[in-house]
């Protein structure tokens, strides 16, 4: 069926599936985004903004109990406190002494990142990694409470933990040359990046604001991104 000819069909099934036949919150949050979907290729914009918003509630209905609701304020408190930490006078005077030259892809999810290391892959020497739990693991365990355990790390750990991360994608990718690391939200890591590896090339994608809300809003993602599915 083509929706954007006006062939309703699949709209009238998704909200019927809606309206009897789906009762738990993650049958409907997936059902809503369809129809969020099939409502905007029609051009029904305001009913699919709707479906999208009311997906988005179920979403966060389905989500697994324990998880974290997004908090504003302690998120600004973190990124003030990565700022403090990561100066480039602390970076200079603290950084490994890895010669290493990893490649980190990271920005808003829904920015670009994909895109970008799918042109980067395209060379023969870079091998995509796609989205690598190393290092958030790393600074989720061995550097906690982050950032502020950085500052009792000398040049050695610092030294250690570079050799970790390193040997964790040599491990994954044994035959790789060029590994792209493409995290997003590695950018929130950046400051840990560069000192663990001084010699880090980092692209960072970047997209106008609105439409990366929008593209986020209109997606069902992980819940563990808490801040996407509330506006």
């Amino acid at each position: 069926a083509d929706i954007r000819s006006g062939d309703d069909t699949w709209i009238a099934r998704l909200r019927q599936s809606l309206d009897q036949g789906a009762t738990s919150a993650g049958d409907r949050a997936a059902l809503g985004f369809a129809l969020g979907r099939a409502l905007d290729a029609a051009g029904e914009y305001e009913a699919a903004f709707a479906a999208y918003a009311e997906a988005n509630r179920q979403g966060r209905a389905a989500a697994p109990a324990g998880l974290p609701r997004y908090d504003r304020a302690r998120h600004e408190a973190l990124v003030d406190a990565l700022i403090a930490t990561f100066t480039p006078q602390w970076v200079q005077a603290h950084a490994s002494n890895s010669r290493a030259e990893p490649l980190f892809v990271c920005g808003m999810f829904r920015s670009g990142s994909t895109l970008a290391e799918q042109v980067l892959a395209s060379h023969p020497r870079v091998t995509s990694g796609g989205e690598l739990d190393v290092l958030p693991r790393l600074a989720a365990t061995a550097l906690q409470p982050f950032p502020g355990a950085l500052a009792s790390l000398d040049a050695a750990r610092l030294d250690a933990l570079a050799a970790q991360y390193l040997g964790e994608l040599r491990r994954r990718f044994p035959r790789a040359d060029l590994l792209t690391d493409k995290r997003p939200d590695n950018f929130l890591l950046i400051g840990l990046i560069k000192a663990l590896f001084p010699r880090a090339r980092i692209v960072h994608t970047r997209r106008d604001p609105l439409d990366n809300c929008l593209s986020v809003f209109f997606l069902r993602v992980d819940p563990r991104i808490a801040y996407a599915g509330d506006l």
